[in-house]
This record gives C-alpha cells, sequence and structure tokens, in this order.
C-alpha cells in the first residue's frame, strides 16, 4: 500500500473490497491475497481497503500486473495453488 505524497489528490471515485471482488468475479479473500503479494495496489482507511477504479482497471487490462511490472515480476505460489485445486 502507498501513501499520498503531499500535493497529491484522492482519486474521485474509491471502490471498496466488495466492490472489487464482485467486478473481478473472485472471492473476498482472493483480492486480499492479491493485495498482500503485491499483485494489486490499496489504500487502508482504518481497517478497510479501498482501491482506485484506474488501478483496478489498469491491473485487469494488464492481465493481472500492475503497469511497468513485466509478468515475471508475478510472484506464483505453487503450493497455495495446489492446496487450492485439492479442496
Amino acid at each position: 500500500m502507498e501513501l499520498l505524497a503531499k500535493g497529491q489528490h484522492m482519486a474521485e471515485r474509491m471502490l471498496t473490497l466488495r466492490e472489487v471482488s464482485d467486478y473481478l468475479n473472485v472471492n473476498p479473500a482472493t483480492v486480499r491475497r492479491l493485495v498482500r503479494s503485491g499483485q494489486l495496489r490499496a489504500i487502508r482507511v482504518g481497517r478497510d481497503m479501498r482501491f482506485e477504479v484506474r488501478v483496478v482497471d489498469q491491473w485487469v487490462a494488464g492481465g493481472g500486473t500492475l503497469p511497468g511490472e513485466s509478468e515475471a515480476a508475478v510472484k506464483f505460489d505453487a503450493a497455495a495453488t495446489r492446496k487450492t485445486i485439492k479442496s
């Protein structure tokens, strides 16, 4: 997560965790995991997370990577994937 630098302004519209999970058609836990792994940026508001619409759209358009991040930079957790597939 990143802090706003002096002089920067917040985006006009922010999405909640639930809105992002609905938009991406995934479980909210998946969105939390993407944030923890650094694949998707979020802003903390107390205990909640907020997402800029622009950042989420860029992430989707980039195929699940942030702008300027290569496909190889995205971390792949094979053990977690095997665990999910077995469930």
